[in-house]
């Protein structure tokens, strides 16, 4: 019995060193495991805000109203939204007066658009506000700089279809009723139509062809025309009739006026002395 007993607690002893070993063994095997090396995943593409874009905003129902500088894509929401807000398209149109039909309509071709905004910019955040809050200050600034570097600006208005591409011709701001919290402001913007200058290319000279320079004729000046009460120096026979007939005397180089003249006839000029030959009267 008493071998039994020894027997017993031998085995017992073996059982429990052969579990703390499994339980040493698992510790063991747990410690030296590897760390599988950790795989970052790919970066999702941040999607932009809602209402940035111009498609989203164009399509939003929500009432707003953005200006994008197109070469920087610098973007301003307006904080808070026009009471009014006016879209003015005119014709070159012309009025005329035609006689026995009086006044007329006469066509012409559309002028540029304006859009004009009144409103505001708050110094503090306000529930009638719209968007991030930003100073008066940050938006006088960035509207001063697209006006001094001609910037051309997309105007969006949100659920609706007012967009336009045009550039600042007006910016006034400046305070109401002694409030200096607030910034009052009005905007005039004039719509941009894109155009573009063609050089004309100079004509080239042909090669091997002299080309000579018209010659410069200065215009004989006209003569002086023999009218009545001129007066004129006279040599040759004088007649007493513009035809002929009985002759006068004979002058030379004498000075005399021009007292009738009867052009057609063969002694057109009638002098003092007589009438004379076309031929011998000379302007004095």
């Amino acid at each position: 019995m008493v071998k039994k007993k020894i027997a017993a607690k031998k085995a017992a002893r073996k059982k429990s060193t052969a579990r703390t070993s499994r339980k040493t063994k698992r510790t063991a095997t747990k410690k030296k495991a590897v760390r599988k090396p950790v795989v970052k995943k790919a970066a999702k593409k941040k999607r932009p805000p809602k209402y940035t874009t111009r498609n989203n905003r164009i399509r939003s129902k929500k009432f707003g109203i953005y200006f994008t500088d197109q070469k920087t894509g610098e973007t301003i929401h307006l904080p808070v939204n026009p009471s009014d807000l006016s879209i003015s398209r005119e014709s070159d149109n012309t009025i005329q007066k035609v006689i026995n039909l009086g006044e007329v309509n006469q066509l012409g071709l559309l002028k540029l658009t304006t859009l004009e905004v009144q409103s505001f910019f708050p110094r503090w955040k306000a529930s009638y506000s719209d968007g991030k809050h930003y100073p008066p200050q940050h938006y006088i600034d960035i509207l001063n700089k697209w006006q001094q570097n001609k910037s051309q600006v997309r105007v969006t208005v949100t659920s609706t279809e007012i967009t336009f591409l045009m550039t600042i011709s007006t910016f006034k701001h400046g305070f109401e009723k002694g409030n200096a919290d607030d910034v009052t402001y009005n905007l005039t913007f004039t719509q941009y139509v894109p155009f573009d200058y063609s050089s004309v290319k100079k004509r080239k000279k042909p090669r091997g062809r002299s080309v000579t320079k018209k010659s410069r004729r200065k215009r004989s000046s006209k003569a002086k025309r023999i009218t009545r009460g001129s007066s004129v120096i006279v040599t040759g026979q004088t007649y007493r009739n513009s035809t002929g007939g009985v002759k006068g005397k004979k002058i030379k180089k004498a000075k005399r006026t021009i007292k009738l003249v009867s052009l057609g006839k063969k002694y057109p000029y009638r002098i003092a002395d007589g009438w004379v030959a076309k031929s011998s009267v000379k302007k004095a």
